[in-house]
């Protein structure tokens, strides 16, 4: 019997479970360490935590989640190496075993993305295709920053952008359904 060729590029649920649970983990844990930044007595699981709640909130948790949906969408297996490898950067920052490696894997993640988000881009040219492949290039230059030793706070303004303007062609994406007349296109693009 001879398998349609989607089928056998794309991993099998099992295999993207694990990437569903490292992504899970990053917003819980993310989300102790916006706690602690908060000043609750928590305990601290990792001296850098509280410094890692941006990075294990934006790459940890959204980066791998929406690089696996984007993937299982493409449906092929080479797409799925954007969210482990943005997970792996992140487990290991996380355990501070190599912080620098983590920002290259990071950084290599976001790469990954930007390049499965053009593929998307040239079978389905669209408005809501090219704000996400904007949004996944935004998160791209932050991690770039990142990578080059500017502090936190200025790649975070790159990284709300790559989740604003992602959520925003995510949004289109759903309202494809309906035709957006002209005025509401203009309207989208000036914002």
């Amino acid at each position: 019997m001879k398998r349609d060729s989607a089928q056998s590029t794309t991993l099998s649920p099992r295999w993207r479970m694990p990437l569903m649970a490292l992504a899970f983990g990053a917003l819980l844990v993310g989300m102790w360490a916006g706690l602690l930044r908060l000043g609750w007595a928590w305990p601290v699981i990792a001296p850098s935590l509280p410094a890692n709640h941006g990075p294990l909130m934006v790459c940890g948790f959204l980066g791998v989640l929406i690089g696996l949906e984007r993937a299982v969408g493409l449906g092929h297996r080479w797409v799925f190496a954007s969210p482990a490898i943005s997970a792996a950067g992140m487990v290991l920052l996380l355990l501070q075993v190599a912080p620098e490696l983590a920002v290259v894997l990071i950084t290599i993640g976001s790469l990954l993305l930007v390049i499965a988000l053009i593929e998307l881009l040239r079978i389905q040219l669209a408005l809501f295709t090219a704000t996400i492949v904007l949004g996944a290039a935004l998160w791209l230059v932050g991690n770039l920053v990142w990578l080059a030793g500017w502090s936190l706070p200025v790649v975070t303004l790159w990284w709300i952008g790559f989740l604003v303007i992602t959520l925003a062609g995510e949004r289109l994406e759903l309202s494809r359904m309906l035709r957006l007349s002209a005025g509401s296109r203009a309207l989208f693009l000036g914002a």
